[in-house]
């Protein structure tokens, strides 16, 4: 399965990857206006948190944040740089029911394509009725791999969208889409179950 390798990658590449994107400004905005959105204590999972930067600010926005991954490497280096609640766990079976909003911030990228319909579902599954989702994925076609430039021969598995087909894919999982923008490469998306 590709993310297995890309599992593998992110452990090796964990402490420089968390320096390579330690400044969170092009996140923030979206982040902000998320946070915005739960009422404060709200319970919001991190899915796919990597060094757990997001987490942290989410935490500081008064939200109840739990960083999930599946990287230990990755879950390391948040322990160390940014404590808080964090576990182990795959995005394809998230382990967490009835929780206000998930933020999955480049991380439902690393699924193919025919894994996507199935993490969806479960993503709502996860959520409570009403419950928000924010997904940010890369724009473009087709699904490869790439070299991390963190590290030599440390490959990584991307599946990337088009923004209809997201729409689409957001729609037959159950959700209704809030906020639909692309920031440079980026497809975001703000989501209601």
């Amino acid at each position: 399965m590709p993310g297995d390798e890309t599992i593998r990658t992110y452990d090796r590449t964990a402490a420089a990857f968390l320096e390579r994107h330690r400044d969170r400004s092009q996140t923030r905005e979206s982040l902000v206006r998320f946070a915005a959105r739960l009422p404060k204590g709200a319970t919001v999972i991190d899915v796919g948190c990597g060094p757990g930067f997001d987490a942290a600010d989410l935490r500081a926005h008064g939200l109840r944040a739990i960083g999930m991954d599946l990287s230990r490497g990755m879950l390391d280096v948040a322990r160390r740089e940014f404590p808080g609640a964090l576990v182990r766990g795959d995005l394809r079976r998230l382990p967490f029911r009835a929780v206000h909003a998930l933020w999955v911030n480049a991380s439902l990228l690393h699924l193919p394509h025919a894994d996507a319909s199935a993490a969806l579902a479960g993503f709502r599954d996860a959520l409570r009725p009403g419950g928000l989702l924010f997904l940010a994925m890369k724009e473009g076609e087709g699904e490869r791999w790439e070299e991390s430039p963190d590290a030599p021969h440390a490959p990584r598995f991307f599946a990337y969208w088009r923004a209809a087909s997201l729409d689409a894919a957001l729609h037959a999982a159950g959700f209704g889409v809030l906020e639909g923008t692309a920031r440079g490469s980026w497809l975001l998306r703000t989501a209601r179950r």
